[in-house]
């Protein structure tokens, strides 16, 4: 079944573009997101172009990514965001299945340019361990994405794209929101085994913060921000405890 991941975006100008490619699963954290490029079709718009070069100059004040797959309603959505030039993640994107609805408002407007891409991914909603995603914003504006493939019973630590934990990545920094994902049909902690939600832990073991995971399919509304402030130093960990 081929699998795709459209993403809406709403210019300050009140304008609108519109992104659609087809995409893969990986088993690796990050090896599975996939740019996301202009599409054409019934659209006024050139096809497979970059956002940033499509739209350069405009401001994104709204989007969302829209996750579907062939004959089925099982895609679910892991994450998405903008990456800058050098690579570094600009803010998330919210985004759902596809029978999800909606058009956030992002957490700050994204000015576009040459080089500016979209980058997004989903998985195949099913009764297996999945790759759990924490998508973070900080209240200085920095954003990034903490991941992990899930192992039955046994607490995995997240990491960015990079490999940092979220100390090291985060240091100083006090997440204001942050959105969590793991596909799972049954949930994370499906066995009693694992760990019902996402962790933030010092480096004394005490929890900072609980990230309870959304699907990423079914119901209508985009996978919500969980928003409360959370300092975070160096030896911080972010920890997905998954169980089958």
């Amino acid at each position: 079944m081929a699998s795709n991941i459209s993403v809406f975006l709403r210019f300050s100008d009140g304008t609108f573009g519109s992104l659609r490619s087809t995409v893969t699963e990986s088993s690796t954290a990050f090896g599975q997101y996939t740019e996301i490029t202009t599409e054409g079709g019934d659209l006024n718009q050139t096809e497979g172009i970059s956002a940033g070069q499509a739209f350069n100059g405009q401001t994104v004040t709204h989007a969302y990514a829209l996750c579907a797959t062939d004959s089925a309603t099982t895609a679910a959505f892991v994450g998405a965001y903008f990456e800058d030039t050098n690579g570094s993640i600009m803010v998330p994107i919210q985004g759902g299945g596809q029978h999800m609805s909606g058009l956030p408002q992002l957490k700050k407007p994204i000015r576009l340019a040459t080089g500016v891409v979209v980058k997004a991914a989903l998985q195949d909603a099913s009764d297996a361990v999945q790759i759990a995603t924490l998508s973070i914003y900080c209240a200085s504006g920095k954003s990034d994405l903490f991941a992990a493939l899930g192992v039955d019973d046994t607490p995995t630590a997240l990491v960015n794209p990079q490999g940092k934990t979220i100390g090291q990545a985060l240091d100083g920094q006090t997440i204001s929101c942050a959105m969590a994902t793991y596909a799972a049909t049954n949930g994370l902690d499906d066995n009693d085994g694992g760990v019902n939600a996402l962790y933030v832990e010092n480096a004394a073991g005490v929890l900072k913060a609980m990230y309870p995971t959304a699907k990423g399919v079914g119901g209508n509304s985009p996978v919500p921000w969980i928003s409360y402030p959370v300092k975070i130093v160096q030896n911080d960990t972010a920890t997905v405890t998954a169980s089958l």
